[in-house]
């Protein structure tokens, strides 16, 4: 089995990688509760691989990806605004989250 979830957490998991190359991972059975992925950003570079390395380490996420850099536009106080962010995918347990 490949990375994305402990094998000791799991009682079944399927991973394949389909026609367009996009990676699947399908768990039948979780200690703990379900497979979530989390969606994060960070300002930069330099925080977004800490965290990726410190959530890994501390065995909170199975997986931390670490993405492009990235305009993201939202509001806030009413007003259209922009920032440049690094976006980070998180694989964990849906039991692992209120720690992260």
């Amino acid at each position: 089995m490949g990375h994305g979830v402990p094998s000791s957490d799991t009682t079944r998991a399927d991973e394949h990688v389909d026609a367009r190359g996009t990676h699947l991972l399908t768990v039948d059975t979780v200690a703990g509760g379900d497979v979530v992925v989390v969606l994060s950003n960070a300002p930069d570079l330099l925080l977004a691989k800490r965290i990726a390395h410190v959530l890994v380490e501390e065995a909170l996420v199975a997986c931390a990806t670490v993405g492009a850099p990235c305009l993201s536009m939202y509001r806030w106080n009413g007003r259209l605004e922009g920032a440049d962010e690094i976006p980070l995918l998180f694989k964990t347990t849906r039991a692992r989250v209120p720690a992260l």
